[in-house]
């Protein structure tokens, strides 16, 4: 088949979200080839973006929220049976399409600040704090944990006195001893653990290991810290849509919610932390978000749009 037309954003576009935000953004999405990006700090938006493919429309998510339009034009694209396609990208395109097809979002960029001086786990909470962050940073999102993955590549790996790795935002509570991150989220069951939990019931502080992975510590360690806003959550989500399939063998499920469209139930997906698929059925109009673990795999099923959710990128 040949390939899908597109229908593209201006370069303009990174300079209007500065204009109207007063910030900086570094785009996520392999599809912009634009870079804003300042030392030690990311601010990441939320747009969401359809590619329509052979195998079915990837979505990923990169600064702005879609207007009713875009989400009509989208629409149309994935249910008609032809290689015809949408896709958001950094050429050349009128001004005037992204002004109707996008509106913005504040409040909801991904905010991470990494501290490069080595300290105690409470030394660098309160530093996180005295530059404007709520603290440690919170990355329960999939999307926040691939960021700050990207973000502490260089620091994380680099030794500080036989040391490695970073602070995040996660502790044991002291009175149910259950490790929670610091806005009071449970963890969810496929975070990237590099360690048993159970072996370790006293150890309070989590830390980025240089690896990538979770681990614990008692706090005095001399690590660096990755810092974040987690007051407000960015609603993102990165995955793969899939048509005419649901998930099988739902084994449980986080909710199911009434919605207008596929769109919102992807939106819907990348409010909880905890969704890894998100089905959308086009007779009911229902979004069933599932969780990890929950569902063994796709079948078939002509009234049903999934989205499955990027897991935590380790």
């Amino acid at each position: 088949m040949g390939r899908a037309p597109t229908i593209s954003i201006a370069p303009q576009f990174a300079a209007v979200i500065f204009m109207l935000t007063g910030r900086r953004s570094r785009w996520s999405s392999p599809i912009l080839d634009r870079s804003f990006r300042p030392a030690k700090q990311d601010w990441h938006p939320v747009l969401a973006i359809a590619e329509k493919r052979i195998d079915g429309v990837a979505l990923e998510t990169v600064g702005v929220k879609p207007t009713p339009l875009f989400a009509a034009v989208i629409f149309i694209a994935s249910n008609v049976r032809t290689d015809i396609g949408v896709t958001m990208t950094s050429q050349r395109a009128p001004l005037l399409w992204m002004m109707l097809t996008v509106e913005m979002v504040h409040g909801t960029f991904i905010d991470l600040l990494v501290i490069p001086k080595a300290q105690a786990f409470v030394t660098g909470e309160e530093a996180c704090r005295s530059l404007g962050y709520d603290g440690l940073a919170v990355l329960k999102h999939p999307e926040t944990y691939r960021l700050a993955l990207e973000l502490s590549l260089a620091l994380r790996t680099t030794s500080y006195s036989g040391r490695s790795g970073l602070y995040v935002g996660l502790r044991r509570d002291s009175v149910t001893g259950v490790l929670t991150w610091d806005d009071g989220s449970e963890c969810a069951s496929d975070l990237p653990w590099a360690v048993d939990t159970n072996l370790y019931p006293t150890t309070p502080y989590g830390v980025m290991s240089l690896t990538g992975h979770l681990t614990l510590s008692y706090g005095k360690a001399a690590h660096y810290a990755i810092c974040g806003k987690y007051s407000q959550f960015p609603t993102e989500a990165l995955g793969t849509s899939v048509f005419g399939q649901q998930p099988s063998e739902v084994s449980s499920r986080l909710a199911e919610i009434k919605t207008p469209s596929y769109l919102e139930c992807v939106f819907l997906c990348g409010q909880d932390f905890r969704c890894r698929a998100a089905q959308f059925n086009l007779d009911l109009l229902t979004c069933v978000i599932l969780g990890p673990g929950s569902y063994k795999g796709l079948e078939a099923n002509a009234k049903s749009q999934t989205f499955i959710r990027n897991d935590y990128p380790l």
